[in-house]
């Protein structure tokens, strides 16, 4: 399971004063590591939210310019665990993912709710191994908002089975397994 840490700032941009953390170490509680950005050692400042799960957390800072200080810092350690503090990821406005769905559902009945559900038919369905989720991925982002279309999503039942929307992330990196040994014919050791 993966943690999070969500502080919400006061001032400016909310996304200006959130900060993601990560490798937070098991032992150190949600009020020792909102202590520790708070500190003026950490470059912090007023922490206004906290959402951890597991070792990652999303902090909200009070001020933009606490959360830019924070980041500025070379390094932050707890209990001898180096943290890697950096922008929280935006949300892509273009792919979701569709949780909690029963593993008998039919895939062309899924396709059918996401249609309804988006008013388009322009998207590509990915389900998992378990068919238990689904990624969508809109060739054009949605106009109406994310939070109308997840509460409506979460008051109904689906094929039986109680499901949520949720919104991916951007990301930086891309992880590649299982590459052939080979690109044109020639030995390649960079597989990008």
């Amino acid at each position: 399971m993966q943690s999070f840490l969500l502080i919400r700032m006061a001032d400016g941009n909310p996304e200006d004063r959130i900060l993601e953390v990560l490798g937070i170490p098991d032992d150190v509680d949600d009020e020792f590591l909102s202590l520790y950005f708070e500190n003026k050692r950490s470059g912090g400042g007023t922490v206004i939210s906290l959402d951890r799960n597991g070792d990652r957390a999303l902090l909200e800072f009070e001020k933009a310019e606490v959360a830019a200080r924070v980041l500025s810092k070379a390094s932050h350690s707890i209990s001898n665990s180096q943290l890697t503090v950096r922008k929280k990821p935006s949300k892509d406005h273009g792919k979701f993912v569709l949780r909690g769905l029963s593993p008998n559902t039919v895939l062309d009945m899924v396709e059918l709710f996401v249609e309804n559900l988006t008013g388009t038919d322009e998207f590509s369905l990915y389900p998992s191994p378990g068919r238990d989720l689904v990624l969508i991925h809109l060739r054009n982002p949605l106009t109406e908002g994310f939070q109308k279309i997840s509460e409506k999503v979460s008051k109904k039942t689906f094929d039986g089975a109680k499901i949520s929307l949720e919104q991916v992330e951007c990301t930086d990196s891309v992880l590649v397994e299982k590459s052939a040994p080979q690109c044109n014919g020639r030995h390649s050791d960079n597989v990008l």
